[in-house]
């Protein structure tokens, strides 16, 4: 049995030309997971390749089981406040920084250029304006 692992950009796949979903069963995947798949290409793929028939089917029943729909949410809910958490940090990093940066005399120019934060936004952050 042979395995392989596939790294593919979506966009660029979109963008390819010679598609070929009759005989290339990674184009097949390809446009299965393509979120602009519309309701006929879907039906194409299932009469194509009984495992997608298959992964559909699943993915139909999970979307109707409200155990999993609310185990999604919860786990979407969890990541969306993990990258808020992360983000807060950040920013509370990048205004110490600033902070230290300004009471050593250094400008608010190179401030923000080594914070990567807008003048205006760090002159409203450090109450300079």
């Amino acid at each position: 049995m042979n395995f392989g692992i596939h790294f593919i950009e979506m966009p660029k796949f979109r963008r390819f030309k010679n598609k070929d979903i009759k005989t290339n069963y990674l184009h097949r995947w390809l446009k299965f997971f393509d979120k602009m798949l519309s309701e006929d290409e879907l039906k194409e793929l299932i009469e194509m390749d009984s495992a997608i028939k298959r992964a559909e089917a699943k993915l139909e029943y999970l979307s109707s089981d409200k155990e999993s729909i609310e185990l999604y949410q919860a786990r979407e809910n969890s990541l969306h406040e993990r990258a808020n958490m992360i983000s807060s940090a950040k920013l509370e990093n990048s205004l110490k920084i600033a902070k230290n940066m300004l009471s050593s005399g250094i400008d608010i120019e190179t401030i923000s250029k080594f914070t990567e934060m807008p003048v205006e936004e760090l002159k409203k952050l450090l109450n300079l304006q």
